[in-house]
């Protein structure tokens, strides 16, 4: 009997022992440390404020998996070079301790913040918050071979403008990015770019195109032969002082992999001289199943058009507002000349669409690698032309191609090409709905249509505005609404 008791109590001690390890363990793995560019000193513990390191690159060789290194407010002039990886469920977080306060100037002699792993060795788990990025060397936010890496609410202002360099450039075989509530401005060729990569995210980013001094093919967000990614409620726009050509979103591929089954939903391109959505191969590769849905182009001045697909075996484009000027084509589908490969022949359909205003609604080019593209459903209204080449009316056009959409720009400005027209409801295929609507949150591709998910006022309003003088939001500071009044059902 005293032998049955002596067991019970090693093992109780013994589980008490197991515990108290797996809790000090669970601890180390998940450390909170402090840098300070200030009057932090790397011979101190960083495990508070008052106790801060003061250098990254020290700070670097102290972190593990799980470990959240906060920056303290204030300007670092070393690069945020994360050489280290976290685990699944443990990633290494670099967050700022009070969200913008924190700026890494590359002082146009290094990258601001760069993630970058091997072929053999990628970088993995890292989740880096709420930082200001500018001056950039090169590329401002560069994330080469690496996976599972988290951006959220980070600036970035003025690549390398003599480059190829891009605000966020996301390189080389990278896979589950997320960019979320983002900003890019200033210098740069391109503001957001994922190269050659799968499952980047974009969602809530904001762009504004000012200048770049190398090369032609400007744009403001590229998915450049990469596979599977979600651009999604991301707003691009350029300087009203730009005469270069600058595109707004794009899925293109030219020498790397294949572009394809991507989707677009719920951006907004307005302000751009090019064409605000391009689907395109300048060789090499095939581009299929890519997707826009519920996407917005505003296109003004001197611009070419709204949407031009030179490339895609089985494009679809649903619920899109493409509004124009005069001698600009909407819509233009063209191919570029490489041969019958089955690879290169387009197929398409454009459905529950308007197009208003401008020059020509759909242009079709000759070409016989264009097989397939059908209209039907859309809103063709005020247009000099509304078919032009191949193009013809489609079912269910000529029923409702005399009514003006119902929006209401004298109250809501720009804003109001983001409310699904009313007039237009419930007459598209099917029953469905006509037009775009950008005022919920898109998430993963799915559509978040509650109170907790409204996009407006935009999310990263005031950041966006003390950082660069613009509003995202009201159209008196440079944004899109004149006001937000009866835009959303009061609770």
């Amino acid at each position: 009997m005293k032998t049955c008791k002596g067991i019970k109590s090693i093992s109780l001690t013994a589980c008490i022992f197991l515990l108290f390890s797996i809790f000090t363990t669970l601890e180390a793995f998940a450390a909170e440390y402090y840098i300070d560019p200030v009057s932090g000193k790397d011979s101190d513990t960083g495990l508070s404020q008052a106790l801060a390191w003061a250098t990254i690159s020290y700070a670097m060789e102290q972190l593990s998996a799980g470990d959240t290194l906060f920056l303290m407010d204030g300007t670092f002039t070393e690069s945020l070079n994360i050489t280290i990886s976290g685990k699944p469920g443990d990633p290494i977080t670099f967050k700022a301790l009070n969200d913008g306060k924190v700026i890494i100037d590359g002082k146009n002699s290094r990258i601001p913040l760069l993630i970058e792993g091997t072929d053999a060795n990628h970088k993995t788990y890292i989740d880096v918050e709420g930082i200001v990025c500018r001056n950039s060397n090169s590329d401002i936010v560069q994330i080469k071979r690496s996976d599972n890496i988290s951006i959220k609410r980070v600036s970035a202002y003025n690549a390398d403008p003599d480059g190829n360099f891009v605000a966020f450039s996301i390189a080389y075989d990278c896979t589950n990015i997320l960019v979320e509530d983002c900003a890019a401005s200033g210098t740069g060729r391109k503001q957001y770019n994922a190269f050659s990569d799968s499952k980047v995210t974009f969602r809530r980013c904001w762009g504004r195109w000012i200048d770049h001094q190398w090369g032609n093919w400007n744009s403001c967000l590229d998915i450049y032969g990469a596979d599977d990614c979600i651009v999604e409620n991301c707003i691009v726009t350029m300087d009203s002082t730009v005469t270069k050509k600058v595109h707004g979103i794009e899925i293109v591929n030219q020498s790397n992999p294949d572009a394809d089954r991507n989707k677009i939903y719920g951006n907004i391109v307005y302000g751009i001289n090019d064409y605000g959505y391009i689907v395109a191969s300048a060789g090499g590769h095939h581009i299929r199943d890519n997707k826009h849905v519920d996407n917005v182009a505003i296109m003004e001045g001197n611009s070419k058009g709204g949407f031009l697909l030179k490339a895609d075996g089985n494009w679809t484009g649903d619920r899109l507002t493409l509004v124009g000027t005069s001698d600009v084509d909407l819509v233009r589908v063209e191919a570029n000349p490489f041969g019958e490969d089955p690879d290169f022949q387009i197929r398409g359909v454009l459905r529950n669409s308007v197009l208003l205003s401008g020059d020509v609604g759909i242009k079709i080019t000759s070409s016989p690698l264009i097989k397939s593209f059908t209209n039907k459903y859309n809103n063709l209204c005020s247009l000099a032309i509304p078919y032009s080449g191949r193009a013809s009316q489609g079912a269910g056009e000529a029923a409702i191609k005399d009514t003006i959409p119902s929006f209401d720009t004298v109250k809501y400005g720009k804003g109001a090409y983001l409310i699904r027209p009313a007039n237009l409801k419930g007459k598209g295929e099917n029953g469905a709905d006509i037009g775009a609507e950008i005022l919920y949150q898109y998430i993963d591709g799915i559509l978040h249509r509650d109170d907790h998910h409204r996009l407006w006022p935009w999310q990263m309003e005031d950041r966006i505005f003390a950082e660069t003088g613009v509003s995202v939001t009201w159209e008196a500071k440079g944004g899109i609404w004149k006001t937000l009044n009866g835009v959303y059902p009061e609770n």
